[in-house]
């Protein structure tokens, strides 16, 4: 992710963060699967992205269309700043 993420709920990067690594180390196993993706390059360095995922645990199974903004940075790395329901 970019250091300018933009968080969702408006919670702080850090808190952020902190819920994000507890959900992924929680489950016993996790199993994600990308359908249907789609890039469109916006610009030389910024890119729409649309897929279906499917995410299984032993906790939850969900299926949802995620949309994701990414942004070329320095050394050509491209990273999420932005991440959602499509």
């Amino acid at each position: 992710y970019a250091k300018d993420f933009k968080v969702p709920g408006g919670e702080s990067r850090e808190a952020w963060e902190k819920t994000r690594r507890a959900r992924i180390t929680a489950p016993k196993s996790i199993t994600v699967t990308v359908d249907k993706p789609k890039v469109d390059i916006t610009a030389d360095d910024k890119a729409s992205v649309t897929f279906s995922q499917t995410y299984k645990s032993n906790n939850l199974t969900n299926v949802m269309k995620k949309r994701q903004y990414w942004q070329r940075e320095s050394g050509g790395y491209w990273r999420i700043v932005y991440e959602g329901a499509a």
